[in-house]
């Protein structure tokens, strides 16, 4: 379990430089735009003193946790209840953003860094699927 989630983790981490390879495909595009609305919203929310990005951490956690509940998902529901699970929790994770997003007094930097959160779940989702329909 450790080693998928590392592996899954490092393959997102390292996506980009991929791209700047030459490897053009959706598993390297999603994590280069997360990558470039992460450093974008930072640098905003750090430039402009946005308060309220510091609420983003928690659909951080639960973006990094996305792997586990979809493997757990998917080993006790299938793959219908894996996509279930990834859908609503990317809705959730949408919530929040929006919630979070609508108290701050700038919503650029917040919307741009909780876009960027959306990623890993999704890649996650992609790659889960690509296991369970023997894509990869």
């Amino acid at each position: 379990m450790s080693d998928h989630y590392s592996s899954l983790l490092l393959s997102f981490l390292t996506a980009p430089s991929l791209l700047v390879g030459g490897s053009v495909g959706v598993l390297t595009i999603l994590p280069s735009i997360a990558l470039l609305l992460l450093v974008g919203g930072v640098a905003l929310a750090i430039v402009w003193r946005e308060k309220q990005a510091f609420w983003l951490l928690p659909p951080l956690l639960a973006s990094l946790a996305a792997p586990l509940v979809l493997e757990f998902a998917d080993g006790s529901m299938g793959w219908f209840g894996m996509l279930f699970a990834l859908v609503i929790g990317l809705v959730g994770l949408l919530v929040w953003v929006g919630m979070v997003a609508g108290n701050a007094t700038r919503r650029t930097p917040v919307v741009l860094a909780g876009l960027s959160l959306l990623a890993f779940p999704a890649y996650a989702g992609l790659i889960r699927v690509a296991v369970t329909w023997g894509g990869v």
